[in-house]
Order: structure tokens, then sequence, then C-alpha cells
């Protein structure tokens, strides 16, 4: 099934083909999950991010369990580390 990805800042970097705005269509398998979208763009597995479905939050325990339907739009946006 295809969704649309928008990778906000350097994320877009690793959007598949030629992004317009930060955005690209990704072809993922039914039944995946943001989590999964992020393993499959190979994004830093070493970072935080916010995560939104069609402009809705979603709660990082719910990253590995919250399924995406044909034609949602997935934005993935990484979160600063602070501290030391």
């Amino acid at each position: 099934m295809k969704i649309t990805v928008k990778a906000i800042g350097s994320l877009s970097d690793y959007l598949p083909g030629d992004p317009v705005d930060n955005q690209a269509e990704v072809e993922v398998a039914e039944g995946a999950t943001p989590e999964g979208v992020i393993a499959q763009l190979a994004l830093p597995t070493d970072l935080h991010y916010v995560v939104e479905i069609n402009r809705t939050l979603v709660p990082p325990r719910e990253h590995g369990s919250q399924a995406l339907a044909a034609g949602d739009l997935l934005a993935i946006l990484e979160v600063p580390k602070f501290g030391v």
C-alpha cells in the first residue's frame, strides 16, 4: 500500500526519489507501523522521533503498534537530545 511520508529537516535526505516539500510517496506493507517505516527508510536508530499520522500525534509507546492505512500522511520529526 502507498502512504505519504513527510520527513522534517535533515530527515528528508532519507526519503526515496525526488521529494517535494519534504514529502514522498512510499510503498509499505499492509499493517505497517511508524516504527516499521522509520526502519524501512533507514532513519538513524539512535535518535528519538515525534510522529503524526494525518496530523494526529502518535505517542511514542504506540510507534510500533499503530497501524497505517493506505493514503495516510506520516510526518516524522527528530527530537533533539538534551543533557551530557
